[in-house]
């Protein structure tokens, strides 16, 4: 996210290098059948800086080899609300590790709170996009500190499967009724089943309450 040049013509070189690399991989999505293509990820200086070479090199060559719908991951913090090529795009994308609480181990209730904060500036983002969003990666640890730097991987002194869970359960409430809400990828689920458990202080929510939670929000009706 911190590529950085001084002048355009450097620019330029960056984004048709970028634009060869990720045709790249577009075209192995369109003959693998892949869904949801998506361009980029936290990306912010090029992102915010240069936001019409993006529809020069990358979205319009993307677009000749993958005929899915496309998407592009922004940063939780100055970027998705800085961006100008959402309009390019089918779904706007937001990775959304919003610090929620200044406390290491808060209640249900102050997690909540810490959306209350951040919601009302994510629906007049999307109403001025007029785009579908998806939360293109979002997700807690099991320890203390979840809520409070949610994007840190360095893993907290103790666990504290509850504040996952509750992490869980604020984000699914905050989200889930909301017309424009089409769906989030969580960080992360692992390929091995026997993951997590009750003295992991990880990501991963295999083997503990959170995944009961996802199960449950999963399995509405409505």
């Amino acid at each position: 996210g911190e590529v950085q040049f001084n002048n355009d013509a450097d620019w330029e070189a960056w984004f048709k290098s970028y634009g060869n690399f990720i045709v790249h991989y577009a075209a192995l999505a369109e003959e693998n059948g892949v869904e949801l293509f998506c361009i980029g990820v936290e990306l912010t200086a090029p992102a915010t800086y240069k936001g019409e070479l993006w529809d020069k090199y990358v979205i319009s060559e993307v677009r000749k080899v993958f005929t899915g719908p496309i998407t592009y991951a922004a940063n939780w913090n100055e970027e998705y609300q800085n961006i100008t090529f959402w309009d390019k795009l089918d779904y706007a994308g937001l990775d959304a590790y919003f610090p929620l609480s200044d406390k290491e181990r808060p209640a249900l209730d102050d997690i909540r709170e810490g959306w209350k904060k951040y919601m009302p500036e994510i629906e007049a983002w999307q109403k001025k996009i007029n785009k579908p969003v998806v939360l293109t990666e979002v997700g807690y640890k099991s320890s203390s500190g979840a809520a409070k730097t949610p994007w840190e991987h360095q893993l907290g002194r103790e666990v504290d499967l509850q504040l996952q869970s509750d992490c869980y359960t604020a984000m699914l409430e905050a989200f889930w009724d909301k017309p424009w809400f089409y769906g989030m990828y969580w960080w992360y689920w692992g390929t091995n089943d026997r993951m997590g458990g009750s003295t992991d202080r990880g990501f991963n929510i295999q083997n503990k309450p959170a995944s009961e939670i996802v199960k449950l929000w999963y399995s509405k009706t409505k």
